[in-house]
């Protein structure tokens, strides 16, 4: 139960993934003879050193390098920034779709057709 609690410290940009390998690396790592010399007393001492040397031999972890992936991805191509699905549609519905300029559509068919198919992906997503 100790190992779980600190493993549940960790801060939330580790990923599933990240947590599995650490979780992986951790076990042998502890130095259950220690334990079993002092005792139960000993227990949470070694597993927060077990896990210090585990979290620094495993290095940058998962969540953070997909994190500075998309940043780095975002600013070389800045229409590539992910946007969330609320602002999406949000853009999608408050776009003029009526509207005319010299007496023609602003928007053309093939712009709504494009629309209307976003707007159903980002609303069935899960």
């Amino acid at each position: 139960m100790a190992a779980q609690v600190l493993a549940d410290r960790l801060p939330e940009a580790y990923t599933d993934d990240d947590r599995a390998v650490i979780s992986h690396l951790w076990t042998p790592r502890v130095d259950w003879n220690k334990i079993e010399e002092q005792g139960s007393d000993s227990i949470p001492a070694e597993l927060e050193r077990s896990l210090a040397e585990v979290l620094k031999v495993y290095g940058t972890h998962r969540g953070a390098l997909v994190q500075k992936t998309t940043k780095e991805i975002e600013a070389r191509v800045p229409e590539a920034k992910a946007i969330s699905k609320e602002a999406a549609v949000k853009g999608i519905m408050e776009k003029d779709w009526s509207g005319f300029k010299d007496g023609k559509p602003v928007m053309s068919d093939d712009d709504f057709a494009s629309a209307a198919a976003e707007l159903l992906r980002r609303t069935r997503q899960g």
